[in-house]
């Protein structure tokens, strides 16, 4: 099985676990009358450790709505890819995007999360170390 991590709103992820037969997280998509301006796909990590990382250092500025500004609120998550990371991820900025939709496939929790930077130290492209 092909893996990668992504972040998704705790309450509706885990709710979408428990009452749909295969959640998935949307892949890239054309514009159309659900999504005018396309969509890039959702955010996608190789390991949960990197998804943790943009959690904790980068998550809080793509959130406006101080409703969803806690950064709590999110947690990890395991998809299946239908293919293989070449084919399903495309490089973003601090993340990969998927490509093809994906299963979700479980929540995770890491053991030791990782503590959050200085604000300014080490504001790197995480795509290109990755």
């Amino acid at each position: 099985m092909n893996k990668a991590y992504t972040l998704g709103a705790t309450k509706s992820y885990d709710q979408c676990l428990i009452e749909e037969e295969c959640p998935k997280k949307l892949g890239e998509r054309a514009p159309d009358e659900a999504f005018p301006d396309g969509y890039e796909g959702g955010w996608i990590w190789k390991t949960p450790e990197e998804a943790e990382h943009f959690r904790i250092n980068f998550l809080h500025e793509f959130l406006s709505d101080m409703c969803t500004k806690n950064i709590d609120r999110f947690c990890i998550y395991e998809l299946e890819l239908p293919n293989t990371w070449e084919i399903d991820a495309k490089p973003g900025v601090n993340c990969y995007h998927l490509k093809n939709d994906a299963k979700i496939v479980r929540k995770v929790i890491l053991p030791n999360p990782v503590p959050p930077q200085s604000p300014g130290k080490n504001k790197k492209n995480v795509s290109q170390s990755i």
